[in-house]
């Protein structure tokens, strides 16, 4: 049996009647539970992000800079690194973030997150990287 490939789709020039592709991700993505890499920066992707990566158990890397993503950041986030910054997240990054005591990148720049910065993002040891700015956060 092979081992899960990443789905990376950067760099790409998906086009649709000569204009950059709008779309979100397909609803079927949820059926790859073995995925263990999403990469798609910079295609003007819509969607929440809870919704297409809900029963994906074994992702660990998620990279969806500079799409158009809405929604809340995805309650049962578990991957290293979360890179979605320039999307349309809006809420408070969630408790169960300072929980992941091996975590290291959390990039959310440019997005609509609002509340108060957790006192556990201290905690995560081996944080190397985070990126918030440019939202409403306190």
């Amino acid at each position: 049996m092979s081992s899960p490939k990443p789905l990376q789709l950067a760099a790409n020039n998906f086009t649709a009647n000569d204009s950059v592709l709008v779309s979100s991700l397909p609803a079927s993505i949820e059926n790859l539970t073995k995925l263990r890499t999403i990469s798609i920066p910079h295609h003007l992707l819509l969607g929440e992000i809870q919704a297409a990566i809900r029963r994906l158990s074994s992702l660990q890397v998620l990279e969806l800079q500079g799409n158009n993503f809405s929604g809340a950041i995805p309650r049962q986030l578990r991957t290293d690194p979360f890179e979605a910054e320039v999307n349309q997240i809006v809420g408070s990054i969630p408790p169960k973030i300072g929980s992941l005591k091996k975590f290291k990148r959390l990039e959310l720049s440019k997005n609509r997150l609002s509340g108060s910065l957790l006192d556990q993002l201290g905690e995560i040891k081996e944080l190397k990287r985070i990126l918030l700015e440019e939202n409403n956060l306190t």
